[in-house]
């Protein structure tokens, strides 16, 4: 997604503060929409072990929300 003016990344909180030395780059968060359109769950990958626990975690959750 491009998001030139950074509107999408501050509402999802995703955009770096301006002092951070990648402030152009935005965070890496994976969101779980439910079926009614809400965030169910916002997740850090990088506070995971592995990316494979990140994926675990996420297919977990979806199924709890199926």
């Amino acid at each position: 997604m491009s998001d030139p003016d950074r509107v999408m990344g501050t509402a999802y909180e995703a955009v770096r503060p301006p002092d951070h030395p990648f402030v152009s780059l935005p965070e890496r968060i994976t969101y779980l929409i439910s079926p009614d359109g809400l965030i169910a769950k916002a997740y850090d990958p990088s506070s995971a072990a592995s990316l494979e626990e990140h994926s675990g975690q996420l297919l977990e959750d979806i199924k709890e929300l199926s």
